[in-house]
Formats: structure tokens, sequence, C-alpha cells
């Protein structure tokens, strides 16, 4: 076409992808559709880009990185393009840890035991959306054994409000603090303001220093658009 230049394709197989060999797949179609362009237009094409879904567990960083790149080097027409790489979730997802307080206690005789939180599906809709599953600590009492199986149930006044179905954990008290991991990828990007809640504080931790990077929503922030 007059006036676009074509430098590169791109490809995303998909999210949760367990198998490196999955990722040898998708680059060796990316070559071979390379040289189908090469073949129709006489393009050698300068950007390979491999999308992203690296698994945050069940796949090396390493052998993600050989799979995905060997079919395109070991070949004399893509051997020299750029490879565009988006392992965005494996890098943030274990960097973030939601921190929720304990606000209560309800058993239920012969279903379960909920221990609510001051949080839920407004600062993580995963576990509602689609089946995410969780694991948690309690904050000053990561080494004690558990004592009992609970459901971590949310604020948000929906029965899916669930953000872990089952865990084992020690007795949770009023005002303990429980540990989500892995809470870095998507839960602040699918963050919303569900029955007009504020969204939560952000802190950065290095070392011994920490600084807020995102501070904590207002209920002048949730009206401020009305007019």
């Amino acid at each position: 076409m007059p006036g676009l230049r074509l430098t590169g394709i791109h490809a995303h197989i998909g999210t949760e992808v367990h198998e490196e060999e999955r990722y040898g797949e998708l680059a060796a179609s990316l070559v071979a559709f390379a040289h189908q362009i090469h073949d129709a237009c006489g393009i050698r094409l300068r950007e390979i880009g491999v999308g992203g879904g690296v698994s945050v567990q069940g796949i090396a960083i390493d052998d993600y990185a050989a799979a995905v790149t060997r079919p395109i080097r070991d070949d004399s027409l893509t051997a020299r393009a750029r490879i565009v790489v988006e392992p965005g979730r494996w890098l943030v997802n274990r960097a973030g840890v939601a921190l929720y307080r304990v606000t209560g206690r309800k058993v239920v005789r012969g279903v379960r035991t909920f221990v609510a939180v001051d949080g839920g599906m407004g600062d993580n809709i995963r576990p509602a959306l689609y089946g995410s599953r969780y694991t948690a600590v309690l904050a000053s009492r990561v080494a004690d054994p558990p004592t009992e199986t609970v459901a971590i149930a949310g604020k948000y006044c929906e029965g899916g409000d669930l953000l872990i179905r089952e865990i084992a954990l020690p007795e949770a008290r009023v005002d303990d603090v429980l540990a989500v991991p892995g809470s870095g990828a998507y839960a602040l990007a699918m963050a919303s303001n569900y029955n007009h809640i504020p969204r939560p504080a952000v802190a950065l931790l290095d070392g011994r220093d920490q600084r807020l990077i995102r501070r904590r929503e207002t209920e002048a922030d949730i009206w401020r658009l009305e007019t």
C-alpha cells in the first residue's frame, strides 16, 4: 500500500501457557509467515513480536527465552530481526502483595467458616470474574501452623465476592493483616469503584525504604465528576 512500510509481524498465543514447546511452535509459525511475506513481496522483516502470556508459575524464563528465540535466530531470513517480547505479568505479578485487614468471622455450621476482610472484588475482580486462585498468609503469624480451613470473603455485598474459596490458616482474628501474594499483575489494572468504594493506596518497598506511589482514594475522589 502506498505510504505504508511493513517492518514486522506480531502474534500472541494467549495467557497461562505452561509449556515452552508452545512458544517454539509460535516462533516457527512466525518464521514461516515471514518467508511467505518475503516470497510474495520481497520484504525482509526487521521485527518479530512474539507476544506475552508467560506463566507466572510452571515455566522458567530461560526456557521460555530459548524456545521463543531459537527458531527465529536459526533461520537465515529472520536471524537479524529484532525480537520483541511482552512478559509483563511474569515481571510484575510476584512483585505485588495485597494487604487486607480482617474485619470479622462467620461460622456456617456444616458449610464453612468465612473470614471477612476490608477489600474484595472491587480491588481484585479476578476470582469472581473467572475463578483465579490465590493463596494467603497472616502477616504477623506466617510461621504458625494452620488450624482451620476457611473462605476469604470480601465486603462488596455480592454472593460471588470470595477472594479465596478455600485456604488453611491459623485462626484469623479481627485486625489481623492478611497478605495475598501474586497481586502485582492485574489487581490494580482491573480495580473499580464498585458500590462507590474508594480504591486502596499503593506503596513501593525497596529494601528498608518505602514510599507511597499511589495515594488512597477518598470519597471526594468518587464524587468529583458529578455535576
